[in-house]
């Protein structure tokens, strides 16, 4: 008897499975026959039988042949791990950097000197990244930077650490006199150390892709979750606060209560990812504390969606340091207020990554709350200190470096914000951005002013918050119980009094 055509195997249909036992059935009542009549097996039987059901296992079980009835198993393959993109930025004899497009050379030679981009080209280009990659989103008009985590801050960390690939056309191999930076790590292979390689993200597990809304499922969830009422019935609309590319803010007082809260208008149809949107509304709705500005409710009309957020009238923390220097009891108040709402976003995932004195409100009551963390809580209005492009003076250093970063970007911006309100305003102020960023990631933690007097228990609040090691950085629950923050004494009053001068402030 033939065995089964090759082309199909055993293992693939229920009728291929009947057949086979059909046909074990039948061998084995062959050599039970054979047997019965000669008291034992022929040899030659015994061969052809194991050499016909050798070939046939061999080519159904070990190698069997795709069917075309079924579905070919799709092979799940894993993002690349590892991988370093080489660019034509090398160091030249006397120091500086070769390669850049020119218009970035001007930029980069013109606030860092030759000796600077000798001693640290790593941090030199790491500088001009950033400022480039914030410029550059600075054209976006509509990509906003919504609410944060660590999974977003590292895609955008990536996206940069690709632009200058992107930009730059690769070009010759260089000259053995010039020394290639690789663009991962931006170093040489010989002179300059390579910083640690980032631990590759696992292959995720494979799994169904959920379907994304369409933009009328997301208006359609929008409207579920939006108050039923007309805004116009609820608010009177009062003025206008200011507008930007986030939306237009204004001043409005609830009719029932006389309470004034902020509106922000976001037009829907110029946002490019609605679903982003609606996740951060269903966030922020859940996200209540008494130390961040809390949403309130929401309202769609005419593809407009608006957000109505607390108002604190004291004004921003700017206003205050800006004008007067706070004493030590008010600094410890305020640094803890704001650690408590950190320590709230932290728990929940959530990263501010621009804490500033911009991003402090104050109320009349004392009352000290954050603001901005996430696109829809931007009710500012007036983007303060943006006139330059990308002016990260209370970054940290691991950001500019593009180091794996999380939570503690945080505290190192609360440590810079303290700063401000021992002196008035950040380090490097008055640097170019490109400098300051440079200056940041090689300079560690900055000096104060000389002939600045403070305590040892405020020194070592700056210390704690201010470690270039992130491993070693106190994390906000630490904060929280540092003895600096027990000299604020009567809270209340010390918050008051902060309350008194935001308001001075503003007039």
């Amino acid at each position: 008897m033939a065995p089964p055509p090759s082309g199909r195997g055993l293992n693939i249909s229920k009728l291929d499975n009947c057949c086979c036992l059909l046909f074990l059935r039948y061998i084995s009542i062959l050599i039970f026959s054979h047997i019965s009549s000669s008291g034992e097996p022929s040899r030659p039987l015994i061969v052809v039988m194991s050499g016909i059901l050798k070939g046939w296992f061999s080519r159904s079980l070990v190698h069997p042949r795709p069917s075309r009835e079924l579905a070919t198993p799709q092979l799940q393959i894993g993002p690349p791990t590892d991988v370093t993109h080489t660019i034509s930025v090398q160091r030249t004899e006397d120091g500086g950097l070769a390669g850049l497009p020119d218009a970035w050379k001007r930029v980069i030679d013109e606030f860092i000197s030759k000796d600077e981009q000798k001693n640290n080209p790593s941090a030199a280009i790491n500088a001009l990244k950033f400022y480039e990659y914030n410029k550059q989103k600075k054209k976006e008009p509509y990509k906003h930077i919504h609410i944060a985590n660590e999974e977003t801050i590292q895609d955008e960390s990536e996206e940069m650490d690709n632009i200058l690939v992107d930009t730059v056309p690769p070009t010759d191999p260089s000259p053995p006199e010039l020394s290639t930076i690789a663009s991962d790590g931006i170093a040489s292979s010989c002179l300059i150390p390579s910083p640690a390689k980032r631990s590759p993200k696992p292959v995720p597990k494979p799994r169904r892709q959920a379907t994304p809304l369409t933009d009328e499922e997301v208006y359609d969830q929008l409207r579920l979750m939006c108050s039923q009422a007309a805004l116009e019935d609820r608010l009177v609309i009062d003025k206008t606060l200011g507008s930007g590319a986030s939306g237009v803010v204004s001043l409005a007082t609830n009719r029932a209560t006389g309470d004034r809260v902020a509106v922000k208008d976001i037009d829907l149809q110029r946002q490019p990812r609605l679903a982003l949107l609606l996740v951060e509304i269903e966030v922020m709705r859940d996200m209540k504390h008494p130390n961040l500005v809390n949403f309130l409710e929401a309202y769609l009309a005419d593809r407009h969606l608006y957000v109505v957020m607390e108002l604190l009238e004291g004004g921003d923390l700017t206003g205050v340091v800006s004008t007067t220097r706070l004493k030590e009891p008010q600094i410890a108040a305020v640094s803890r207020e704001v650690l408590k709402g950190l320590q709230f976003l932290h728990n929940r995932g959530v990263i501010h990554r621009d804490m500033k004195s911009d991003n402090v409100l104050i109320g009349k009551d004392g009352s000290v709350k954050i603001t901005d963390f996430g696109f829809c809580a931007s009710i500012q209005g007036n983007e303060k200190r943006q006139t330059q492009v990308g002016t990260p003076y209370w970054m940290a250093p691991e950001v500019v470096l593009r180091k794996q970063y999380g939570k503690k970007i945080d505290v190192w911006s609360l440590g810079i914000m303290v700063i401000e309100m021992i002196t008035g305003e950040p380090p490097y102020l008055d640097e170019a951005p490109v400098r300051a960023l440079y200056l940041i990631a090689t300079l560690g933690k900055p000096r104060l002013p000389a002939g600045t007097k403070i305590s040892g228990h405020l020194r070592s609040f700056l210390d704690a918050s201010l470690t270039v090691d992130v491993e070693k950085r106190a994390s906000t629950d630490h904060l929280l119980t540092h003895s600096f923050l027990n000299c604020a004494g009567d809270a209340k009053a010390a918050l008051k009094a902060i309350s008194a001068l935001a308001l001075a402030a503003k007039k």
